[in-house]
C-alpha cells in the first residue's frame, strides 16, 4: 500500500482505447474517474446484460419508462444503492439522491468517498427515457 495517502489506488482501462500520446499505449483510468466509469457501467447496464443473475431482475432502464414521481425516484434509489454497495467495494457510497424533474427525467447526486481517501466525491446524472 502506498505511503502517500493522494497517490494512485484504482485504475481500469479506457474502453473507449484511445491512444496515449506520448508512449502509444492505451489510455488508463485512476481513482475517481475510474469508479465514475464503473457508476455509469452499473447504471446503464441492463438485467439481459447478465445471463443467470437474479440481482438485476429490476432494471433501472425499465423504471424510466414509469411516470416520472416521487415513488418511481424512491425505486431507482434503492435499485442504485442495492447495485452500488454490491458491486462497486472500492467505495464507501455515503448518499443518493434522486429527484424527478417532472417531465421524463431524473437527476441523480450520487456522494462517495474512495477508501483511503480523505475528500468526498459528488457525481451528479441526469437520466431520461429514449424512445
Amino acid at each position: 500500500m502506498p505511503n502517500n495517502i493522494n497517490s494512485i489506488i484504482y485504475t481500469d482501462v479506457d474502453l473507449n482505447f484511445n491512444v496515449h500520446p506520448l508512449n502509444n499505449d492505451i489510455n488508463i483510468l485512476t481513482n475517481e474517474t475510474s469508479i465514475n466509469r464503473q457508476l455509469k457501467h452499473i447504471i446503464m447496464s441492463d438485467y439481459r446484460d447478465f445471463k443467470f443473475n437474479i440481482d438485476y431482475s429490476k432494471s433501472l432502464k425499465s423504471l424510466l419508462f414509469e411516470p416520472a414521481t416521487t415513488i418511481t425516484a424512491l425505486s431507482i434509489k434503492s435499485s442504485l444503492d442495492f447495485l452500488i454497495n454490491k458491486y462497486i467495494n472500492r467505495i464507501n457510497l455515503i448518499k443518493i439522491d434522486v429527484f424527478a424533474d417532472g417531465v421524463d427525467g431524473y437527476n441523480i447526486e450520487i456522494v462517495y468517498k474512495i477508501f483511503n481517501q480523505i475528500d468526498n466525491i459528488t457525481t451528479n446524472l441526469y437520466l431520461q427515457r429514449l424512445r
